[in-house]
């Protein structure tokens, strides 16, 4: 896109040079975000994150979207309370079918169903839902991290926002640094079980979460700024090289020897977040693709409307997938069907995403204030 009229803002401006209203091109990388997770879920390989970190990416975009928000509207309550309208009731409309799914399973076990406290996190996540040990009730809960996560970070981002203007190379470095210090301390096993290890373990645990992903946030804030375009095209390419490096070689360190084929991004919470940085540099610095949205109406519409659906398909995407593996085992794994047996499995597996959105979406467009629709083409709603 042009830059805006005037030439480039100064940081902590609020504008970037990409102009006011929605910029289209956020929306194409979270709908390819999101699309690569339900690959990865579905038939993927570890080497999948390598290629393209998707959580990563997506809280970049999370920090974007909530600072523009922020300049735009005024307000830190505000833009919370409007956060968390957009949020929440897809979750809810989850809930309402993925707790009497728990009760049913967990009767027919004859176990007790667990009624506690943490219920609640099902109505504002500020912590992980509790979810039964079954495959069809466990599948409700296992992508809920990435909202809860996101949760904390709108609650934060005026305080965040307002410490990334005063000190924005001090923030981002103190960032990376407590990631640093985290892959240090990362727990396995029995050490991962309970209190300040199991908040701390993994790359999805609450406490671990909010360090690994901080820096993408931030880096957020500054693409929004416009930090990002004031660097030059060999100095942008050299810091995105230098982060991808710098994560591998940390890696080389822990482990001897890469095999790329196996190695996943959260082998570390370094190495994911120093590549998740290093993409979000060159697909924000750089833009490749943005070209297309100008060029092709059909991806606009895909981008608009996987944009209008994103956390239907990303909440829906996995509670399908038991199904889906489960007609593949009946079938064999699809042998002797004329296209590959992973083809066949995605292929279902989107079906059953799309259909999820028919069903489900409606509840996002409310949330959005548009008129209800089937693939989320509503008009928003005036008055």
């Amino acid at each position: 896109m042009p830059p805006a009229a005037g030439g480039e803002p100064p940081a902590g401006s609020g504008r970037s040079r990409r102009g006011p209203g929605r910029d289209r091109y956020l929306d194409l990388l979270r709908g390819l975000a999101v699309i690569r997770v339900v690959v990865l879920h579905t038939a993927g390989a570890p080497w999948m994150t390598l290629a393209f970190p998707s959580m990563g990416i997506m809280f970049v975009l999370g920090g974007s979207l909530m600072a523009s928000s922020l300049d735009r509207r005024g307000g830190g309550v505000r833009v919370i309370r409007g956060r968390l309208r957009r949020l929440l009731p897809p979750l809810w409309l989850l809930a309402a079918i993925a707790i009497p799914v728990m009760w049913w399973e967990t009767r027919a076990a004859g176990a007790p169903f667990p009624v506690t406290w943490q219920l609640l996190c099902w109505v504002v996540p500020v912590l992980d839902p509790p979810v039964t040990d079954t495959e069809t009730a466990g599948s409700f809960g296992a992508v809920l991290w990435y909202l809860r996560a996101y949760l904390w970070f709108v609650l934060l981002s005026p305080l965040l926002l307002f410490l990334f203007r005063l000190r924005p190379r001090v923030l981002l470095a103190a960032a990376v640094a407590g990631v640093a210090a985290l892959s240090w301390y990362v727990p396995e096993g029995e050490a991962a079980e309970g209190g300040l290890a199991a908040l701390l373990s993994g790359s999805e645990a609450p406490l671990s979460a909010f360090v690994v992903y901080l820096a993408c946030w931030l880096a957020g804030f500054a693409y929004h700024d416009g930090l990002l375009d004031r660097l030059s095209g060999r100095a942008a390419a050299a810091l995105a090289l230098a982060l991808a490096v710098a994560g591998l070689g940390w890696i080389r360190y822990l482990h001897g020897e890469l095999d790329l084929a196996e190695l996943s991004l959260y082998d570390s919470p370094l190495l994911n977040t120093l590549l998740s940085l290093a993409f979000a540099v060159v697909l924000l610095r750089f833009r490749p693709g943005a070209a297309l949205l100008d060029r092709a109406s059909w991806l606009r519409t895909f981008s608009d409307r996987l944009s209008a659906r994103a956390v239907t398909v990303y909440l829906w995407h996995y509670p399908a997938l038991p199904f889906v593996w489960a007609l593949q085992e009946r079938t064999d794994g699809f042998a002797g069907w004329p296209v590959p047996g992973t083809s066949v499995l995605l292929a279902l597996e989107f079906a059953a995403v799309l259909v999820a959105a028919c069903a489900f979406g409606w509840a996002e467009d409310l949330a959005a204030r548009r008129r209800p629709s089937l693939l989320g083409g509503g008009r928003r709603r005036t008055g």
